[in-house]
């Protein structure tokens, strides 16, 4: 019985501490009770853009935003949209789809506030251009979706440069290039959305270039605007010729002057956009080199370089200070026949284009060694008979052929005079005459004389002959005379250039069509295309003068035939004459 009693009386003693427990942490909650913080409300500051299209990206501006993105709770006219970044004074939101016209809002936790009205608005688009590039001033026009209606809506920029707008709808602007205008980014901005096309060509401009004339190789500095500082970009050409590009940018551009090209303009071409210069630039001839590089009077030459042109009217060639006869051209070599005038030694050679002439260029002039030649100054000549009278030797009637020969006072000799050896002696010659159509046969000489007239009177005779005192000479045929000359043997094989030379007089004007002198080398083939060939009008040219004729002399040929001279006249009364005949070479 006593143990109960304590072990109820414990267990009340506990019950009352416990009640005194509680009571007393009751009292504690009633005196410090933990109450939260006041939230602060954020506030929106502004909006950037105020209006855009959607998936654009929107800068929103204000107070206490949280820095967690996703904390930050954002709509577009109560349409959600994606926080990508924040702080506290800054969230960067994306225009979700659906979003339209309305208020942003902005969320955290249980406060929400609402800014200003955003604008969707659909941004512009370029679809199609009028050209793709063009020049300062030009109009071009632009196609595409949400321009603005009005002029003034739309903005339209050429690489920063705001150009004047001619007219405008929604799908169509029509703008003028402005004058500041260089290549780069095409931009239309409507209603503070912007289109951008990344490039737009504007044509080139040529301002200048320096110096204003040179030659092949020379470079050249072309000035100006909206050149490509690709330098394969850019298009260069002297009067149509290509030339290289060395270096650009878009101010500058530095080529080389073509061998090809002739005085001109200069063009500069960029995707297919086209300025040309207003100057000419005068190209000027150079000369390479000669071909070949040492060579005798009277021998033909090919002069190598450069801006030669393609007119041989527009040149001439000077050499040791006389003009050479040009007998071949292009723009990049000239063939002359170098004059007979100079003597050996080193000379200098000038090409002159259109009043620009090349720096002077030196080569060899060598002597000349006589291969073969007739100056008729070892054959007897008619002289007059004992009764005072000039002898006359008998023209042949038109079936004589061959006709006798007549370099000797014997009329039926048929003998060479000389029978040529080789090395430089003076080839003889036999003649014969090919009848025309002779109605009667007259009385006139035909054969070496000691002047140029064959007039039957002493007091008509002409001028004297330059190579000595006497020459062949011919008048009144009515046919053609053919000298044949003897078969030079015995040539030294390495001659590397011939010449022949032939000296010449005509006393008359009178000469037709086909009459004058020709001269071939006959060959086993034949005579073959003739080597000289001086009729009608090119004898009526040199009538009266002594001309001594100079040309180049085949040397594939000096070991294989003769020299054949023909004169050939109808009935008049036309002297002609042959002073010496010679064929020299470079040995």
């Amino acid at each position: 019985m006593k143990t109960q009693y304590k072990l109820i009386r414990g267990l009340a003693i506990a019950f009352s501490a416990l009640l005194i427990i509680l009571s007393i942490e009751s009292c504690e909650d009633e005196d410090f009770k933990v109450i939260p913080d006041e939230e602060i409300e954020q506030t929106i500051t502004s909006i950037m853009p105020a209006r855009a299209d959607i998936g654009a990206t929107v800068l929103i501006k204000g107070t206490d935003f949280s820095p967690v993105p996703v904390n930050n709770k954002v709509s577009f006219n109560e349409v959600s949209a994606t926080v990508t970044a924040a702080t506290d004074t800054l969230l960067t939101v994306t225009v979700p789809e659906g979003a339209t016209t309305g208020p942003i809002s902005v969320s955290k936790a249980k406060f929400t506030i609402e800014g200003p009205v955003f604008t969707v608005f659909p941004a512009p688009s370029i679809s199609e251009l009028s050209a793709t590039g063009g020049a300062v001033g030009e109009t071009i026009i632009i196609k595409g979706l949400n321009f603005g209606a009005t002029v003034e809506e739309n903005i339209v920029r050429f690489n920063s440069i705001e150009a004047e707008i001619i007219n405008a709808s929604a799908t169509e602007l029509e703008v003028k290039i402005p004058a500041e205008a260089t290549t780069g980014p095409l931009t239309i901005e409507v209603q503070e959305q912007t289109a951008t096309l990344e490039i737009f060509t504007i044509a080139p401009v040529i301002l200048s270039f320096e110096p204003l004339k040179g030659a092949a190789g020379e470079e050249i500095t072309i000035s100006g605007t909206n050149f490509s500082s690709i330098l394969v970009n850019n298009n260069v050409t002297f009067d149509g010729v290509l030339a290289t590009v060395v270096s650009s940018t878009s101010t500058s551009l530095t080529v080389t002057v073509p061998p090809e090209a002739i005085s001109g303009n200069i063009a500069v071409e960029i995707e297919q956009l086209l300025a040309t210069s207003e100057m000419e630039f005068i190209t000027v001839p150079s000369i390479e080199s000669f071909t070949p590089s040492g060579v005798a009077s009277g021998s033909e030459i090919t002069i190598n370089g450069a801006n030669f042109g393609t007119e041989a009217s527009d040149l001439e060639v000077l050499i040791g200070g006389i003009s050479a006869e040009i007998v071949g051209n292009s723009f990049d070599a000239i063939s002359v026949v170098v004059p007979n005038e100079l003597e050996p030694g080193d000379t200098a050679a000038t090409v002159t284009l259109a009043g620009q002439i090349s720096e002077p260029a030196e080569f060899a002039i060598i002597p000349l060694v006589v291969l073969g030649f007739t100056s008729f100054e070892e054959v007897p000549t008619f002289g007059l008979d004992p009764e005072g009278d000039a002898f006359r030797y008998p023209r042949p009637a038109a079936s004589q052929d061959p006709m006798p020969n007549i370099q000797d006072t014997d009329p039926l000799s048929e003998v060479p005079y000389v029978a040529f050896i080789g090395g430089g002696e003076e080839l003889g010659f036999t003649a014969a005459f090919v009848a025309d159509d002779v109605s009667e046969i007259e009385n006139e000489r035909l054969g070496v004389y000691n002047n140029t007239s064959i007039n039957a009177e002493p007091q008509n005779f002409g001028i004297p002959f330059e190579d000595g005192i006497q020459g062949y000479v011919t008048s009144d045929l009515d046919g053609t005379v053919i000298l044949r000359f003897d078969t030079m043997t015995n040539l030294n094989p390495s001659i590397t250039n011939a010449v022949l030379q032939a000296r010449v007089f005509f006393r008359d004007e009178s000469w037709e069509s086909g009459e004058g002198i020709e001269i071939f080398y006959e060959t086993a083939d034949g005579l073959g295309e003739p080597i000289v060939s001086i009729l009608s009008d090119d004898v009526e040219a040199i009538a009266g003068a002594s001309t001594l004729i100079s040309v180049p002399f085949p040397t594939d040929k000096l070991q294989e035939g003769r020299l054949v001279v023909t004169f050939t006249s109808s009935a008049g009364s036309e002297t002609g004459s042959l002073d010496y005949i010679a064929i020299k070479g470079v040995l």
